[in-house]
């Protein structure tokens, strides 16, 4: 189960909504919905066995990547805790943060 965080590449299921990566025969996944055209993530996982190794913030950063790309934001709220917290602590992601409700 070595996993090379440098060659992990996430990619955008559409029709599953979620972005994810694969895992061996598991994925590590951040599900999304849309709103006002801009992307909720209420939900990011990353099998146990694969836990403390770097995954999901990696998955976190280029998922946000993506989505910057997109020239879209994330809401704040629903927000996994995990994605928040990352973006708490990476500042060059708090501008795509929509604060409304």
């Amino acid at each position: 189960m070595d996993v090379d965080i440098q060659q992990l590449q996430v990619t955008q299921n559409h029709a599953l909504h979620r972005f994810e990566v694969p895992l061996g025969d598991k994925f590590g996944l951040i599900d999304y919905s849309l709103r006002d055209s801009s992307y909720v993530l209420p939900h990011a996982e990353v099998p146990p066995e694969y836990g403390g190794r770097g995954i999901a913030s990696e998955m976190t950063r280029q998922t946000l990547d993506m989505i910057r790309a997109e020239g879209k934001g994330v809401w704040a709220s629903p927000m996994c805790p995990f994605v928040r917290s990352f973006i708490q602590k990476n500042q060059v992601y708090q501008d795509m943060v929509i604060q409304k409700t």
